[in-house]
């Protein structure tokens, strides 16, 4: 797409998903070839730009822990801001330890919100099975390495211009 055939952005919140959006967060989330479990409206924050929803991103809560997932910005708005205000919704929300999966190409991402890599040992036992099988499996159908990232609470804004 070329810069003036791309949309632009002009009027974007952030905001809850409602009980009626559930189809269209699954279907993006699997347009996306993210991970398809556990994707519970409740836990979603959706972008909008001028009404339509853009993108989506959730905090799954597990017995002990929260993992940062299902982040999705559609292609035509990538690179607009859309994924930091997601990003910055989704950890005002957050009580650390915050843990996600990312491919190696995201690490980067993540970083500027204060991510860190995790190490093995660091991730606890309920993501270290997913984990475990997820880069098995990503790694084996595309050959791109699956990272485990913690977010010990650190500043995002700081560090997000």
């Amino acid at each position: 797409m070329s810069p003036a055939s791309e949309p632009s952005v002009t009027v974007m919140q952030v905001r809850p998903a409602r009980a009626d959006e559930q189809a269209l967060i699954r279907h993006m989330v699997a347009k996306a070839r993210l991970d398809p479990t556990n994707l519970h409206w409740q836990n979603f924050l959706l972008a909008e730009v001028d009404g339509q929803v853009v993108g989506c991103g959730q905090i799954r809560p597990y017995p002990g822990l929260r993992e940062l997932g299902s982040m999705v910005v559609r292609s035509a708005y990538r690179k607009r801001g859309v994924g930091a205000a997601l990003m910055r919704a989704l950890l005002a929300q957050g009580t650390p330890p915050l843990f996600l999966e990312c491919p190696a190409y995201r690490v980067s991402f993540y970083e500027r919100f204060g991510f860190r890599l995790a190490g093995f040992g660091e991730i606890p036992w309920v993501l270290r099975l997913k984990w475990l099988l997820g880069n098995t499996l990503v790694r084996w159908l595309s050959g791109v390495p699956i990272r485990a990232m913690r977010w010990d609470g650190d500043s995002p804004f700081d560090k997000v211009s």
